[in-house]
């Protein structure tokens, strides 16, 4: 079976597996492919994350241009930027949790940590794609769109916190802490390059 074949067949099981991390299940952990071969694939799922966040990068798009002070920025550098803060964002945590997991003593549990925290990226952008189709759609506002980012941010930190007390086995105040320096990664890739083109 080809890599394709094996991550298409890996989505429904690591699905169930994420709502049941979510709900702060264990046995969740058994519907992924914890070894060296899905931990790599686990990065693929950035391909199935692409699609899903382009309605998303189209709303922000629009949000940005219609700002007061928005500098002139040509669709093709915003996008650019967007898809280039991804996949900084994608690489960079796993690289981050490297030398912070083995601080922590927990080394033996970064395969499994990372194969959940890269398949449970989808729970979050489904509800925020379809969030920015329907505002998109006009059957929201942006500002409804704005309050719906923020549930899709809490959802998030929730989701991340569970993955780091499950797949990390971190104790509250470590995931409380993982989580956190999970979030910030993200925030810092996005505020920094959209900086560099005066946004």
């Amino acid at each position: 079976m080809s890599g394709v074949a094996l991550l298409l067949a890996d989505i429904r099981p690591a699905l169930s597996g994420s709502l049941l991390v979510l709900q702060n299940r264990q046995e969740g952990l058994r519907l992924f492919d914890l070894s060296i071969d899905g931990f790599w694939r686990s990065f693929a799922v950035v391909l199935l994350v692409l699609p899903l966040i382009a309605p998303v990068l189209v709303a922000d798009r629009i949000y940005v241009s219609g700002m007061a002070d928005a500098p002139e920025t040509t669709a093709a550098l915003f996008y650019g930027v967007e898809l280039l803060s991804l996949a900084i964002g994608w690489v960079t945590f796993p690289l981050v949790m490297v030398p912070v997991a083995r601080w922590l003593g927990l080394g033996g549990r970064y395969v499994p940590f990372i194969v959940v925290h890269n398949w449970s990226a989808l729970l979050p952008a489904m509800p925020f794609s379809a969030a920015a189709v329907f505002y998109l759609s006009g059957f929201i506002s942006i500002s409804g769109f704005s309050f719906f980012a923020l549930v899709v941010l809490a959802f998030e930190a929730v989701l991340r916190y569970r993955i780091a007390r499950i797949a990390l086995a971190a104790k509250p105040s470590l995931a409380v802490a993982v989580t956190l320096i999970d979030l910030q990664i993200g925030f810092l890739i996005d505020i920094g390059l959209f900086r560099l083109i005066g946004v």
